[in-house]
């Protein structure tokens, strides 16, 4: 699976999520931060000083956790690819 699909898995399995909590703030701040990591990566964007502010790793371990193991598991090998991609900026 490449990092595009485990981003695409991720916002899909999300949105799903969202669909049974729409009104959920940190849902809604993961698919932004998801939607913005998809554009990144099929370079619709180059602005990867934004990496810096992921922070699905801490809203996953807050709030999706409790409420779907399963999208929490997805989210957490963004949360590894996140940090990939920071390492990757950093050997520049």
């Amino acid at each position: 699976m490449t990092r595009l699909d485990i981003f695409k898995t991720a916002l899909a399995q999300t949105n799903s999520l969202r669909s049974r909590h729409p009104d959920d703030t940190v849902i809604q701040s993961i698919i932004k931060q998801l939607d913005y990591l998809v554009e990144l990566e099929e370079r619709k964007r180059n602005d990867r000083e934004r990496l810096n502010d992921i922070i699905i790793g801490v809203l996953t371990v807050r709030e999706i956790e409790p409420l779907d193991e399963s999208v929490a598991e997805t989210l957490y090998k963004v949360v590894e690819q996140v940090e990939e991609m920071k390492n990757q900026g950093e050997s520049r």
